[in-house]
C-alpha cells in the first residue's frame, strides 16, 4: 500500500508541473494537415469523389482518408507528426502514391497543390499487384495482421487465423501460446475477452474471422497497458466502419461437415454522427477421436487402455451496434452494446480397458452429454475530448457487462468384470452448474505534448468483478429410481476481485533517442469461498509495474529498440474453482483456491529493416518468472488420475523471432517467420520433478501469387517442433492451408475458396510422466475442410464512382 500511495503522489505532482508549463504545438504529440486538389491530367478538370487514402511509411497501416470534393479538393486534419505516403486513385485513373510526406512542428501544415490522375489503358492479360496492404506488417513495437488478406478467414474463426501467426500456437483444445508460453492475455477491441466458464480456446472459436479487421500483437507492452499477460497481448480488432455515406460488408461462408458462419457489418456517417452495427453468426459442426495408454506401478503393476469418440456442435452469434456522436470539433461522445450469445453441445463416448500383471481385469464404457449456453451483454459510455494544443487529449471510458452460462451434463457408466459379457455395474450422474458474472470497469487517460518534443501521460482504471458458479452433482439410485444430490461432490463458488491502477508514462526525444519511461501501480483484491472449504481465501496486493522503451531510427531503412516491462498472471476462477470434472472418471480434474499471481520480468532487443519491397523484423528476447503456475498430475488409489495446479516453480524463457514479408514479383509475394526459444523450469511438486529444459522452434509461412485473370492464390505452411513442460512432452504438429481469391464488380463482389489442413496431418500427441506412472495420448480433430465464401461491398464512394464511370463511358460513346 506504501508503494502505491508513493506512486499516486509522484504522479499527481507531476502532472501538476505539466499543467503549469506554457502550452505549446512543438511537441512530439503534435499534429497538421495535408491537402491538394486532384484534376484529369488530359482535360485539366477537377476529379470529383476521389479516393485519398494516408498511410504510414513505417508500417504501412492506413491513418486516415477522404474523397475529394465537386473542386477536387481534399484536407486530412489533424494528422500527428511523423513520416507518411499518400495514395490517390479513382476508378479508371491510375493509382498514384506520393511519397515523403513529413509533418513536422516546422511544417505543419502540408499542400500538394495540384495533383493529375492519368486515365487507364486496359489490358486485360497483365497481372500487377499495386497498393494491396501486406498481410502482417512487422514492427518493433507490435505486428499487425490483416486479416482481410489472410484467406484463412474464409469460413474460419479467429482460431484459424492464429494458426497463421508467427510465434503463436494453437493447441488441440484451441487454447494458445506465445512463443511457447501459454499465459496470453486475449483482447477484443482493446477490452477483455474473458467470458466465465468459458476457455480463451472457445472464446476465439466463436469469432468468424469475416468480422475481424486485424490481429495486433504486443509483446513486451508499456505500463500504460493492463499487465495481465507475462508472454504479451493478442488484441482482435473487430470491423467498425467510419466513412462518410453508407457503407456496408456482407459475408457467407459454407464448408463441409455441416459447418457455416456469416456477418454483415453496416455504418452511416453524416454531419456530426456515425451509426454502426455489426451482427455475425456462426453453426459448426466437428468431431474428435483419441486413444490413451497409462502404465502404472502403483499399489500395483497396472495398464489402462482408452479410446474415446466426441461430437460437438456449436452455435453463436454476437451483435455490436453504436453511435458517435461529434457535437463540435473538440468533443466526441459514443455509446456501444455488445451481446454475444452461445450454445456448445457434447456428447463422448470413452471405452477404457484395465489389466494387471498383463490380464485384463475390468472393462468400462462411458457415455456422457454435455450442453452449455452462455449469455453476454455489454453496455459502454466514451468521451473523447481534444484542444487547440496538438496532441493534447482526454478520453474515459464507463462499461458494464453481464454474463450467464448455465450447464448440464449427464454421464452413464457400465463396468464389467474380466467376462465382457457380464455386467458388473452401472452409474449414472449429472451435472446442473450456473454462472453468473457482472463486471464493472472505469477509466480515464489523459495526455499532454510538453517542450522539446516531450509528451506526458497519466491514467487510472478500476474494475470489479464478481462471480458466482453453483454445481450440483447427482446420483441416480436404480434401487428407489430417484436422483439424490452428492453434497461432497457439488459446490457454490464465489469470487470476488478488485484491482485499482494508476499509471503515468513520459517519452521524448535526445540525441536521436526515443525513449518512453512508465510505471504503474495496483492494488489488488480477491475473495475466493467455497462450501469444500470453511474458511475464504483472500489475497490484498499492491504490485508496480515499471517498464522503459528506447528505440534509434540510424535512417528510413533501420531502426532499433531495447525494451522492459512486469507483467502478471493472475489465476483465473477456472484455475481457483474446486469443483472437480468427472467427465472422465479415471481421470479427473479440479482447480486450486489457493494459487496466487505469477510474475514476470520481460526484455527485448529489437531490430527492424524496410525497404520497398522488403521488410524484416528480429527480436531477442529474454523473461524470467516467479510463483509459476503448472500443471500437476498424480496418481491416486483406485487407479485415478487427478490434475490440479499449483505455483511450485520458477521459468526462465529466451529465444528469438523472426519476421519478413518479400515480394519477390508484381505477381508473387511471400512473408513467414520462425521463433526459437528455450523454456528453462525448475520446481517443486513434492514426489514429482518440476524441472524441464526444452527447446523448441515454430515456423510459419504464406505465397500469394496472382494468376491469369487476378486470381490470387494462396498457400499456408505451419509447423510446431517438439515441446517439453513440466511432466509432459508433445510431439511435432505440422499443416498446410491453401485458398483462392477472385474479385468481381471493381470489388464489389469477392469469391474465396479455401481448403484447411489439405494433407490432414493436424493430429496432437503427448506424454505426461508422474510419479509411478506414465501416460501417453493421442487426438486427431476433424481438420480438413472445405470453404467456399462470399464477400459482397456497398458504399457511397464505390456508388459515386460507378456512376461517374457510366457518365465518362456515355461521353466517349456520343463522341464516336
Amino acid at each position: 500500500m506504501k508503494n502505491l500511495l508513493l506512486l499516486v503522489s509522484f504522479i499527481c505532482l507531476s502532472f501538476s508541473s505539466v499543467l503549469s508549463q506554457p502550452q505549446s504545438g512543438n511537441g512530439m504529440g503534435g499534429s497538421g494537415s495535408i491537402s491538394g486538389t486532384l484534376k484529369d491530367n488530359e482535360t485539366r478538370h477537377a476529379i470529383e469523389y476521389g479516393n485519398v487514402v494516408l498511410f504510414r511509411v513505417k508500417d504501412s497501416v492506413m491513418v486516415t482518408g477522404t474523397i475529394s470534393g465537386n473542386d477536387g479538393k481534399f484536407l486530412l486534419p489533424k494528422i500527428p507528426f511523423g513520416r507518411y505516403y499518400l495514395k490517390l486513385s479513382f476508378i479508371g485513373y491510375e493509382t498514384r502514391v506520393i511519397k515523403q510526406i513529413a509533418l513536422n512542428p516546422k511544417s505543419p501544415e502540408v499542400d500538394l497543390d495540384v495533383i493529375y490522375l492519368q486515365l487507364t489503358a486496359v489490358n486485360l492479360k497483365e497481372v500487377v499487384i499495386t497498393g494491396d496492404k501486406e498481410m502482417i506488417i512487422n514492427n518493433l513495437d507490435k505486428k499487425v495482421i490483416n486479416v482481410d488478406k489472410n484467406m484463412a478467414a474464409t469460413g474460419g474463426s479467429a482460431v484459424d487465423i492464429m494458426q497463421t501467426i508467427p510465434a503463436i500456437t494453437v493447441d488441440a483444445e484451441g487454447g494458445i501460446k506465445l512463443r511457447g508460453n501459454k499465459n496470453v492475455t486475449v483482447l477484443i477491441d482493446g477490452r477483455p475477452s474473458a467470458m466465465e466458464g468459458v476457455s480463451s480456446g472457445e472464446i476465439l472459436a466463436q469469432i468468424p474471422a469475416s468480422s475481424m479487421e486485424a490481429i495486433e500483437l504486443v509483446t513486451n507492452p508499456s505500463a500504460k497497458y493492463d499487465p495481465e499477460g507475462t508472454s504479451g497481448i493478442v488484441n482482435i480488432v473487430l470491423k467498425k466502419k467510419q466513412e462518410i455515406g453508407y457503407n456496408s460488408v456482407v459475408t457467407v461462408n459454407a464448408g463441409t461437415g455441416d459447418r457455416y458462419n456469416g456477418s454483415v457489418n453496416l455504418n452511416y456517417r453524416m454531419n456530426n454522427w456515425n451509426f454502426y452495427g455489426s451482427f455475425d453468426a456462426r453453426w459448426n459442426r466437428f468431431g474428435s477421436e483419441g486413444t490413451s495408454r497409462r502404465l502404472s506401478s502403483f499399489p500395483s503393476r497396472s495398464e489402462l487402455d482408452q479410446d474415446n469418440r466426441n461430437k460437438n456442435a456449436m452455435n453463436m452469434n454476437g451483435l455490436r451496434t453504436g453511435i458517435d456522436y461529434s457535437p463540435d470539433a473538440w468533443n466526441t461522445w459514443s455509446i456501444g452494446l455488445r451481446t454475444r450469445n452461445m450454445s456448445f453441445n457434447n456428447s463422448g463416448d470413452i471405452n477404457s480397458t484395465f489389466a494387471e500383471d498383463g490380464l485384463p481385469t475390468r472393462f468400462f464404457n462411458r457415455e456422457s452429454v454435455a450442453e452449455r449456453d452462455g449469455h453476454n451483454i455489454e453496455y459502454s459510455i466514451e468521451h473523447k475530448k481534444t484542444f487547440e494544443t496538438k496532441g493534447r487529449e482526454w478520453t474515459s471510458n464507463f462499461e458494464v457487462e453481464n454474463q450467464t452460462m448455465n450447464r448440464d451434463e449427464t454421464s452413464f457408466q457400465k463396468n464389467y468384470g474380466a467376462d465382457q459379457s457380464l455386467v458388473t455395474g452401472l452409474s449414472k450422474q449429472r451435472v446442473n452448474g450456473s454462472n453468473k458474472a457482472v463486471n464493472i470497469e472505469f477509466e480515464s487517460n489523459y495526455s499532454h505534448p510538453t517542450l522539446n518534443w516531450g509528451r506526458f501521460e497519466v491514467g487510472f482504471k478500476s474494475r470489479l468483478k464478481n462471480m458466482e458458479s453453483i454445481s450440483d452433482l447427482d446420483t441416480l439410485s436404480y434401487i428407489s429410481n430417484s436422483w439424490a444430490e452428492n453434497a461432497k461432490l457439488s459446490d457454490k463458488f464465489d469470487y470476488k476481485e478488485q484491482v485499482h491502477a494508476v499509471y503515468s508514462t513520459y517519452s521524448n526525444l535526445v540525441y536521436n533517442f526515443k525513449y518512453q519511461v512508465a510505471l504503474r501501480g495496483e492494488l489488488a483484491s480477491t475473495t475466493v469461498s467455497s462450501v469444500q472449504f470453511s474458511d475464504d481465501f483472500k489475497n490484498n496486493y499492491t504490485s508496480l509495474y515499471p517498464s522503459l522503451h528506447i528505440s534509434r531510427e540510424f535512417s528510413d531503412l533501420h531502426e532499433v529498440m531495447v525494451s522492459y516491462s512486469r507483467r502478471v498472471d493472475r489465476p483465473n476462477n477456472r484455475q481457483l474453482n474446486p469443483f472437480v470434472d468427472y467427465s472422465d472418471s479415471l481421470n479427473i480434474r479440479s482447480g486450486n483456491p489457493s494459487l496466487k499471481p505469477q510474475y514476470t520480468d520481460a526484455m527485448e532487443l529489437g531490430y527492424s529493416f524496410n525497404l520497398q519491397g522488403t521488410s524484416l523484423s528480429a527480436a531477442l528476447f529474454y523473461r524470467t518468472t516467479e510463483d509459476m503456475i503448472s500443471e500437476i498430475t498424480r496418481l491416486e488409489s483406485g487407479g485415478v488420475t487427478r490434475t490440479s495446479l499449483q505455483n511450485s516453480a520458477t521459468g526462465v524463457s529466451s529465444g528469438i523471432d523472426i519476421s519478413f514479408n518479400q515480394t519477390i514479383a508484381k505477381w508473387w509475394r511471400v512473408n513467414g517467420g520462425v521463433s526459437w526459444f528455450r523454456n528453462v523450469i525448475t520446481g517443486n511438486l513434492g514426489s514429482d520433478n518440476a524441472d524441464a529444459d526444452n527447446v523448441s522452434w515454430t515456423a510459419k509461412g504464406t505465397s500469394m501469387v496472382t494468376l491469369p485473370w487476378e486470381v490470387q492464390f494462396q498457400l499456408m505452411g505451419n509447423y510446431n517442433a517438439p515441446t517439453v513442460m513440466p511432466q509432459r512432452k508433445t510431439s511435432a504438429q505440422y499443416s498446410v492451408d491453401m485458398g483462392l481469391r477472385k474479385d468481381f464488380l471493381d470489388g464489389m463482389l469477392t469469391a474465396n475458396l479455401r481448403v484447411s489442413d489439405v494433407f490432414d496431418t493436424r493430429e496432437w500427441d503427448s506424454e505426461t510422466n508422474g510419479s509411478n506412472f506414465t501416460s501417453t495420448s493421442y487426438n486427431k480433430p476433424e481438420s480438413r475442410t472445405v470453404f467456399l465464401g462470399l464477400t459482397w461491398r456497398l458504399s457511397t464512394l464505390m456508388q459515386a464512382e460507378r456512376e461517374k464511370q457510366r457518365n465518362r463511358d456515355q461521353e466517349n460513346n456520343d463522341d464516336f
